[in-house]
């Protein structure tokens, strides 16, 4: 597990857990399983496959797809199956929506129709009803799908009865949506991350991330850690299908590759990235391929945890850890709602508004851009290379006797003694000066560290004082 601060104030101690509570790998453990890197999960998912070739050594695969019709008689028996159906248009709909969120993230090309000639891989899709044993006894069936390969490679199979029509009648969020996309990804040629098929034990699971928080082709749910999504499934690919794809497929860098935003006022046009209401849930991993991006959640009303950082999880709409961002992928801003909010940045220079509410927000490095909003809002720093003369930070609507500026995590790193406010510097690490420019309305911190590291420097807009400062 991470090991929080054990410095500065507990304030500073919460968010620096907040940081490095997704921390993975490096012998790091979880009541008992061991935690792996997103790299090795992507080994994991890859156990025995090989997916789909680049025949044509182009860099892109095109897979080909096409919905299966039943047969004349749909009582007949064909591969140990019978109850075939007709796939309907919300289930081709969900289908294509899946398929389109694998190429976002992989290099990838899918063609709806049947195997031509430039097809690099095939994918059949169909429903049947039930499973036919030896003896001719009918038993419940459930969906499933075959690996890339010749012959019957790349098979999907769903399940349509009265009982059981999640599929046909899938929705984003919900255990359909879900289904197809955990069966396209056996199409694709990934795997459980753990040696199960229909049901596991604990001596099975693979590693701590082997989660439907980590991975859509996990059978374990979210419920692990911190996280809760109350029953929100996500509805393409997660955080290490992400990098499993990509190691295989590569990286789609075309991908929202210019201003994107994700949440609130979403320009994505993809459904699983999108919120319209304060009652939508989101449960998703951005990818996005470059351009000023920015996650907004100003329409919720919950407390929040908002993380900038890649590989991290946010807590956004009421869940836990049900948002984050793909490695390799920069968001630059993020907008908090209507809660008490912490919002936490990275290297990036980011624009982090808190909102209304006692909001706390975390640059980190980079010259960023703060806004706390509405309430009592506190700007927390750890380090003194987060906010200098390089690069400095701009809190741009300080309220003095209402608003904070948290620096013990600084205090905590040159020795654990309070600031010594001085006039002008000796030298000396720890030492400080407050100055405030009536006729701009703007204050400055200087903060001493080392003699080898430059001073750190924030920039406010409106009074700072001494009492306003945590140390």
């Amino acid at each position: 597990m991470s090991t929080p601060a054990m410095q500065g104030s507990p304030l500073f101690q919460t968010i620096d857990q907040f940081r490095h509570r997704d921390d993975r790998g490096n012998g790091i453990q979880h009541n008992g399983l061991a935690s792996k890197t997103t790299g090795d999960a992507a080994k994991s998912l890859w156990r025995s496959s090989s997916g789909w070739p680049d025949t044509n050594a182009d860099g892109t695969r095109l897979v080909s797809y096409e919905f299966r019709a039943p047969p004349a008689d749909p009582k007949q028996v064909w591969q140990n199956k019978t109850g075939f159906s007709h796939i309907l248009e919300n289930q081709r709909q969900q289908t294509r929506r899946s398929l389109e969120s694998i190429a976002d993230v992989a290099n990838m090309k899918f063609s709806e129709g049947p195997r031509t000639a430039k097809s690099e891989g095939h994918i059949s899709i169909g429903n049947y009803g039930q499973k036919v044993d030896r003896n001719g006894r009918s038993q419940s069936g459930n969906p499933h799908a075959v690996l890339p390969g010749s012959g019957r490679g790349g098979e999907v199979w769903f399940v349509n009865t009265p009982e059981e029509h999640s599929v046909a009648n899938a929705a984003l969020g919900d255990a359909g949506r879900h289904t197809i996309v955990h069966e396209l990804g056996h199409a694709m040629g990934l795997q459980h991350p753990g040696r199960y098929d229909g049901s596991f034990t604990r001596n099975q699971l693979d590693s701590h991330e082997d989660s439907q928080s980590h991975t859509g082709m996990s059978y374990r749910g979210e419920r692990t850690a911190y996280m809760r999504h109350d029953g929100f499934r996500s509805s393409a690919p997660q955080l290490d299908d992400i990098t499993a794809y990509q190691s295989r497929y590569g990286a789609n860098l075309k991908t929202r590759n210019d201003d994107t935003t994700y949440g609130f006022n979403s320009n994505t046009q993809r459904d699983f990235l999108s919120i319209h209401r304060k009652n939508d849930k989101m449960v998703a991993a951005i990818w996005d391929g470059g351009g000023t991006d920015t996650l907004d959640f100003s329409g919720y009303e919950q407390d929040q945890k908002i993380s900038l950082k890649a590989g991290t999880f946010s807590d956004v709409g009421g869940l836990k850890g049900n948002v984050c961002i793909a490695y390799g992928v920069t968001i630059e801003h993020a907008t908090g709602g209507k809660g008490n909010d912490c919002l936490v940045g990275n290297a990036a220079n980011n624009q982090l508004r808190g909102g209304d509410g006692n909001d706390v927000l975390y640059g980190a490095e980079g010259a960023d851009t703060l806004w706390g909003g509405k309430g009592n809002d506190t700007f927390v720093y750890g380090k003194i290379n987060e906010s200098n003369a390089a690069a400095p930070d701009r809190v741009q609507d300080f309220v003095s006797g209402q608003d904070k500026v948290d620096v013990s995590g600084i205090t905590a790193q040159l020795g654990g003694r309070p600031l010594q406010f001085v006039s002008r510097f000796s030298g000396a690490s720890g030492e400080a000066i407050v100055s405030y420019d009536r006729q701009s309305n703007m204050s400055t911190l200087q903060i001493a560290g080392k003699p080898t590291e430059a001073p750190f420097l924030l920039q406010v807009q409106g009074e700072l004082r001494r009492s306003d400062i945590v140390s």
